[in-house]
């Protein structure tokens, strides 16, 4: 019998020392045998049909300020419960039929928390995850990218990881590219933050001369502070995630050096139009991480 993802031993993130970000659909056959190698894999665009993962820690992927017409086909938690107008602040001009949703809402809140996050995990359910699950909470960082600087944006973000935490305690949490002010408000309910190109540009590709060029050293090394100032047992781990020009191997190892040598735990994604970079596990990723144990 499977074990219910509600009662599992919450797995911990710090013993991870690879891992994948692929968002499906698993219907070529050797892409589970492929993930199954990770220490922790992040998947989205579940569809049912297929095969999941058994062996990595499986997290699970979730948009907690973005819902889009385009997800119904893969997640029932909004289909059926309205059209969430009162909690939308805008459309994505990034991502047609995209909208912006209001964190500080409390019952756009509370839907992620009663509905979504429920609906999203018991996918795990057709699964044996020998090593548990876990959440990552993606879009955070719409806050800063449309200048969404109202504090209140801030306090909402916080009020949801924090009762996620108190509702779901067995859950690691991970952000992907949160503002680094809300780490510094939530870093004792997580247990893992993502950086996107660390190294190399989002969309040309090409390296960056020092970290995180495009996002600012300051708010680079407050990060940094902040995880190296908590005691051991009570840090969050910093994973890195790559797309590099033409998936040059040179230029992947520059990158996956720069992470182990800040202590970050990196992956690397295939290099292709920016709707598709998660849609094949990379090659070759595991041999150039060899090198850097």
């Amino acid at each position: 019998m499977l074990r219910d993802w509600r009662d599992q031993p919450k797995p911990d993130l710090k013993g991870v020392k690879n891992w994948v970000q692929y968002y499906g659909p698993y219907g070529q056959p050797t892409v589970v045998d492929q993930i199954n190698q990770f220490d922790m894999a992040v998947i989205g665009w579940y569809d049912s049909r297929f095969k999941i993962p058994s062996e990595p820690i499986v997290v699970y992927y979730l948009a907690a300020m973005e819902l889009s017409e385009a997800h119904r086909a893969h997640h029932p938690w909004f289909v059926g419960y309205g059209d969430f107008s009162q909690y939308r602040i805008m459309s994505n001009p990034h991502y047609a039929g995209t909208w912006i949703m209001d964190v500080r809402k409390a019952g756009w809140r509370d839907h992620l928390l009663d509905i979504a996050i429920p609906a999203t995990l018991d996918q795990a359910k057709s699964a044996d995850h020998r090593q548990g699950v876990g959440l990552l909470l993606d879009t955070f960082g719409d806050i800063d990218l449309f200048n969404l600087n109202e504090q209140a944006y801030l306090w909402g973000a916080e009020d949801l990881i924090r009762s996620i935490h108190e509702r779901y305690p067995n859950v690691p949490i991970i952000l992907n590219e949160p503002p680094v002010e809300l780490v510094e408000m939530v870093h004792q309910y997580i247990a893992g933050v993502v950086l996107e190109q660390f190294m190399a540009d989002m969309h040309t590709g090409e390296l960056f001369t020092q970290p995180r060029s495009d996002w600012g050293s300051a708010k680079l090394q407050r990060l940094i502070q902040l995880h190296d100032s908590l005691p051991q047992d009570q840090r969050f781990s910093i994973f890195t995630i790559y797309m590099v020009k033409d998936n040059d191997p040179g230029k992947l190892e520059f990158c996956i050096a720069k992470s182990k040598q800040y202590g970050f735990v990196p992956t690397v994604t295939p290099f292709s139009d920016l709707g598709g970079r998660y849609q094949a596990v990379p090659s070759g990723y595991k041999s150039i991480l060899s090198k850097y144990p």
